[in-house]
């Protein structure tokens, strides 16, 4: 506890002493030694005025200054602009990188069916053909074309449906046989056969036929080894594209996968 030294009259802090008397720093009368009223506080209110001792506390060293990285000579200098010389002039050398593997595996390529689909392509192209030649005769001798499109564009479909019946175990000739093809795709998805022939009845047959042919697009895709998405998109959306899929690659019929015909029809979903 430090000792603070107040004025008898006042109660200010005193601090200087002048010729054996303190004088008082509030009112400024000159106090005797024997007058001045000491007390240990070491802290006072209001005028008050608390002393502390210094004489203790660490002495706080000057800061220093980071010493600054010596400058490089000329000789140093000189040898660095040697060495990035050399690098340019030196010749780079080529990092031989491993090739990516390819997202598609060719492995899974099956070519043995691959002429019903050569064969399809090719009524794609007489069919293309034939209607570029109506548009360019403005749709003139219509009696004449349509014939030859409508047998371009069934031969196409029938084709690309010969290496699916192939894979099902069904006889392949059956996709050339009309009405008979669709019959037999319905029976290898694992519906009735005769649900399709409901379809070809006019207005409410075209109805069925949206609804019937969803459900044995995804069936058939589950009895080849696909999910339902891929049966939506490529058997029923783009139908062509997924009988090229089934024709070319090492897909497996599956008869005990999909819908079965004892089975539920919303048993596929």
């Amino acid at each position: 506890m430090a000792e603070v030294k107040k004025c008898p009259l006042c109660g200010g802090a005193i601090h200087n002493k002048i010729a054996g008397k303190y004088i008082c720093s509030q009112c400024g009368n000159a106090i005797s030694e024997s007058e001045v009223i000491i007390e240990n506080d070491s802290v006072t209110s209001g005028s008050d005025w608390s002393y502390t001792s210094f004489e203790n506390e660490p002495k706080q060293e000057p800061k220093q200054e980071p010493k600054k990285a010596p400058e490089p000579t000329k000789e140093k200098v000189r040898k660095e602009k040697a060495k990035k010389e050399k690098k340019k002039k030196e010749p780079k050398q080529k990092v031989y990188r491993p090739k990516q593997a390819r997202s598609f595996d060719f492995s899974k390529l099956d070519f043995t069916l691959l002429w019903p689909v050569l064969c399809a392509g090719i009524a794609g192209i007489c069919f293309t053909l034939i209607l570029i030649l109506m548009l360019v005769y403005k749709f003139k001798f219509l009696v004449l074309w349509l014939p030859f499109l409508g047998l371009s564009a069934y031969l196409m479909f029938a084709l690309l449906l010969w290496p699916v019946f192939d894979k099902a175990g069904e006889t392949p000739w059956k996709a050339l046989v009309p009405v008979y093809n669709g019959y037999t795709l319905y029976e290898i998805s694992g519906y009735n056969g005769w649900i399709f022939c409901l379809t070809l009845i006019p207005t409410i047959g075209q109805l069925l036929g949206i609804f019937t042919g969803l459900m044995a697009a995804v069936s058939l895709a589950r009895k080849f080894g696909q999910d339902h998405r891929w049966g939506i998109l490529y058997l029923f959306v783009l139908p062509f594209a997924g009988w090229v899929m089934i024709a070319v690659t090492n897909m497996t019929y599956n008869s005990n996968a999909g819908h079965q015909k004892n089975a539920s029809p919303f048993q596929t979903f």
